[in-house]
């Protein structure tokens, strides 16, 4: 939910003082063997060609078109979302016709059984009140409907009480689902749906799995806005308003036990989306405001 809409500067403000602190005062160890290079963050292009996309919270790489990426907007917007591509090039909207947009605030691509799925997580609540959230899956295709009447929506339940959250993940390997709440008071925590569990027309109870008390600035948590997997499957990388982090992904899956490593990105009005490109070689942000500025990170190769 838009975080500057309801509580003014304040807590940017103070996201802005603790990501600049990050580097040097956050508890984030680093392990040389799982570290990577980045280059240094460059503004890719400006959505001057779409208006509508204005509060962007979630980014998701096209599965079938190189290059291209899926946009949607935070809470108080249908349930649609957009095509783009670094050139400006911007397709849709696409709206799922019947779909519920709470507050829609992460989206995610994998395979599913061999075929390319879209994911929207309905998963923000700042007050943190709701019974449920959802996540809608819809099959990917070069050239989506206007009116997407095809999708599945899978309800998720905390299993420890309502919380916000702006982070959801699919592993391309496993195929299991990870929320990540974000939250001021407490470390963000890291929720697991295993694939085998993921039934459409039931409630899923989620899996606590950890929380993530090595991302904190000056002692405080970093508020969490957006994450993705790389497409091998091997990173993992979440962001707040200011900084990213990308944990090393081991054999078990459970990446959360890792030791990140902070990531520069562009200083962003309101920095709430992440993504890897396709061939993995780029991390993709996106922030809120007209019109939406998409910027890029390059990712070398491990250092050995």
């Amino acid at each position: 939910m838009n975080l500057m809409r309801s509580i003014g500067f304040v807590v940017p403000a103070l996201s802005l003082l603790l990501g600049a602190a990050c580097s040097e005062f956050s508890h984030v160890d680093s392990d040389s063997q799982s570290q990577r290079s980045f280059g240094q963050p460059t503004l890719a292009v400006k959505l001057t060609a779409v208006k509508e996309v204005d509060e962007c919270s979630g980014l998701a790489r096209s599965l079938l078109r190189e290059g291209s990426y899926y946009v949607h907007n935070d809470s108080g917007d249908p349930p649609r979302f957009w095509r783009i591509d670094l050139g400006g090039n911007v397709a849709g909207p696409f709206e799922l016709e019947g779909a519920q947009a709470f507050d829609w605030e992460d989206c995610s691509s994998a395979e599913v059984g061999g075929k390319p799925y879209l994911f929207f997580a309905d998963i923000g609540d700042n007050l943190a009140v709701r019974k449920s959230v959802t996540v809608h899956r819809v099959e990917e295709s070069k050239d989506l409907p206007d009116k997407i009447t095809r999708f599945e929506s899978f309800v998720l339940e905390y299993p420890d009480g309502a919380r916000d959250a702006e982070a959801f993940l699919v592993d391309p390997r496993s195929g299991d689902w990870w929320v990540v709440s974000k939250s001021s008071k407490s470390p963000s925590r890291a929720y697991r749906v295993r694939s085998a569990n993921q039934t459409p027309g039931t409630t899923i109870k989620m899996e606590f799995v950890a929380e993530l008390k090595s991302l904190t600035a000056l002692g405080q948590p970093l508020l969490l806005t957006g994450g993705d997997f790389s497409p091998d499957g091997d990173w993992v990388s979440l962001r707040g308003y200011f900084s990213a982090h990308e944990f090393p992904v081991p054999e078990s899956r459970d990446w959360t036990a890792g030791s990140p490593q902070r990531i520069a990105i562009a200083i962003e009005a309101q920095g709430e989306a992440i993504a890897y490109s396709l061939d993995g070689k780029w991390l993709i942000t996106a922030s809120e405001g007209v019109p939406c500025a998409v910027s890029k990170v390059e990712i070398s190769p491990n250092r050995k």
